[in-house]
């Protein structure tokens, strides 16, 4: 495997502990500012959403918590079901760098026209004529949606990948521990984002 095929898809090979935590910390603010300015939020470890604009800290602050949920859940899982020796460093710093392709996610709302879209659907919804988005509105909204979707699907890989190598665990076993805890992070970051932030700001 050469180094920028091993880079892009098993990067903790050689990039972990603190200093995977400072790319990957670097890349959380950097996220949070592209989300901040096209309006991408991040609210929960598995979702992306184009929407309104909001002040800056709660891009910041959604990237923020659904970060240390699950890097918590899953240095939890570990101590659960590894035999090994587990640094937090360790977890704390690869699942920090899986995350770093969100990244590109907010590129792909310059061109989506969600706008569009959604005021669409919810006139349809509410039983209001409204003139329907162009060919070209959908077949870029259609664009932009999978451009997500494949990031979260590459996300998820990588994040498995961190947690296996910190953790030292393998195959079917660890699969489903990583399910498990990525789905208990799922529901715990909505939570905490939804109860937290909401009322507050």
């Amino acid at each position: 495997m050469n180094k920028t095929r091993q880079l892009l898809t098993n990067p903790f090979v050689t990039i972990a502990g603190a200093k995977a935590l400072i790319y990957g910390l670097a890349a959380l603010v950097l996220t949070s500012i592209t989300g901040y300015f096209w309006q991408t939020r991040f609210d929960g470890v598995l979702d992306i959403h184009f929407g309104i604009q909001h002040p800056y800290h709660i891009y910041l602050f959604d990237l923020v918590i659904s970060y240390v949920t699950l890097a918590l859940v899953l240095y939890l899982a570990g101590l659960i079901f590894s035999r090994s020796g587990i640094r937090m460093i360790d977890v704390a710093g690869t699942v920090a760098l899986a995350r770093a392709p969100l990244l590109l996610a907010p590129l792909a709302n310059t061109f989506s026209h969600s706008e569009a879209i959604s005021e669409y659907m919810l006139g349809m919804l509410a039983g209001d004529e409204i003139a329907p988005p162009e060919f070209w509105q959908s077949a870029l909204f259609g664009l932009s949606t999978l451009i997500i979707i494949a990031l979260t699907i590459y996300v998820i890989i990588l994040s498995y990948r961190a947690f296996s190598i910190s953790v030292n665990l393998k195959g079917n076993r660890a699969v489903l521990i990583f399910i498990m805890g990525i789905l208990v992070s799922e529901v715990v970051s909505k939570i905490l984002i939804h109860n937290f932030i909401h009322p507050i700001f």
